[in-house]
């Protein structure tokens, strides 16, 4: 059987060894010691391998996040896969895109299938490769414009990208639907205030939010156009406390969400009225202002409090140290790493054996209707929209007591999304 070379970027290497000496997530033993790097990655090498694609260190502005969000997608997925990984029926490597291509340009057969757990902008070079070479790239991400490729002046979908994130446009309606129950009394309207970033959002964007509020019996007191870059943020906020309004509906890039929760915290805001997110944002972004996250409401895709006997499994085998002692919690990127993992499992399982480059993507569209039940619910493999059916909540996060989990529905992939 052909060798392979392990492929780590010194980018994540400190931050993963460090993580998988803490933690196990083998179903029938939650606890190993000791448990070495080149384990979790593959104990046998393999024909099949899954390259995890994860940006150049110039391109983060927080390191550490970026760390902390890949390590708990390989958590996720080495949960899913252990039982292949054992039997030497996958070989995991990580790194940039510069490493992906060199892999792929030596052995064209070698890599089988890429996920990228980060939404960064990646090398169009490496995308046409990828497309031409017949080699699925799973995607998380809210812009659908990135599953378009421009080659020789010609912009079309990729036949290869599949999106297993959402775009906002796919879960606003029922989220604000669900905010104008919760906050709208009796026979009164509910009036909401705006808050958006106009250095990333673009105007016409928060206006068509604007208009599908007002369509659902809500008003917009007021919208807020905020360049995040300036400095005396702080003002601009305590004028958007006086203004009445009973929900203020925040739509954040990542960047905007670090400046304005340190800010928000600084004055105090408790926000009777109720403050929303728009934008679902990682578990790992909002864990760094904790202090700051306790009175809000916010979309997401998974979280630990929900109740199912899968969740508590999947909760008590990431939580728990090698002394016993709960360290941390899964977050949505290990739930997306754990039904990437189920999702690669039915390929492996489909084709049987040794598989040739494009037997993966051709599988997968095979695969359309397979339903996945995870941690967080049922999905289902949808190949008409190249990504997944998924279950949707909101998560009420409080002050003094546990967070509430509210399931809304499964949210589809757009099938009629088209590259202009």
């Amino acid at each position: 059987m052909k060798k392979t070379l392990l492929i780590i970027s010194p980018f994540v290497l400190l931050g993963l060894y460090i993580c998988f000496n803490l933690f196990s997530f083998d179903k029938n033993q939650a606890v190993i010691e000791n448990l070495q790097l080149e384990s979790f990655i593959g104990e046998k090498s393999s024909a099949n391998i899954l390259f995890i694609l994860i940006p150049d260190q110039e391109q983060e502005y927080s390191s550490n996040r970026t760390k902390k969000e890949i390590i708990n997608y390989l958590s996720g997925l080495k949960f899913s896969l252990s039982e292949q990984i054992k039997q030497g029926k996958i070989s995991i490597k990580t790194g940039t895109a510069s490493d992906l291509l060199e892999t792929v340009s030596k052995d064209p057969n070698l890599v089988k299938i890429v996920s990228s757990p980060r939404d960064f902008i990646i090398n169009p070079q490496l995308l046409s490769l990828l497309e031409s070479r017949s080699i699925p790239l799973i995607l998380y991400t809210s812009n659908l414009t990135k599953m378009c490729l421009n080659t020789n002046n010609s912009i079309h979908r990729a036949s290869n990208i599949w999106n297993f994130g959402a775009s906002q446009d796919q879960y606003d309606e029922i989220y604000l639907s669900y905010l104008g129950q919760k906050f709208t009394k009796l026979g009164s309207e509910l009036d909401i205030v705006i808050y958006s970033n106009e250095v990333t959002e673009p105007r016409q964007n928060t206006a068509s939010i604007s208009s599908l509020i007002q369509e659902l019996g809500m008003k917009v007191a007021r919208i807020v156009y905020v360049d995040e870059r300036a400095a005396d943020l702080y003002s601009t906020l305590r004028g958007i406390l006086q203004l009445n309004g009973k929900l203020l509906l925040g739509i954040f890039s990542t960047k905007g969400l670090d400046t304005f929760l340190p800010q928000a915290h600084k004055l105090g805001l408790s926000f009777e009225m109720g403050l929303s997110l728009l934008t679902v944002h990682s578990d790992e972004e909002l864990l760094e202002f904790k202090e700051s996250t306790e009175e809000l409401i916010t979309p997401a895709f998974y979280a630990p409090e929900i109740e199912s006997p899968e969740n508590k499994n999947f909760v008590n085998s990431f939580s728990k140290s090698n002394n016993s002692v709960t360290t941390n919690l899964p977050t949505t990127n290990t739930l997306r790493g754990y039904v990437f993992g189920e999702v690669v499992n039915r390929i492996v399982s489909r084709l049987g054996g040794s598989s040739n480059t494009g037997d993966f993507l051709k599988t997968l569209f095979v695969l359309d209707g397979v339903r996945i039940q995870s941690p967080a619910g049922s999905s289902m493999i949808s190949s008409s929209g190249m990504g997944i059916i998924q279950p949707f909540y909101v998560i009420r996060k409080h002050k003094n007591k546990a967070n509430e989990v509210i399931f809304l529905g499964d949210i589809s992939p757009n099938p009629g999304f088209k590259c202009m």
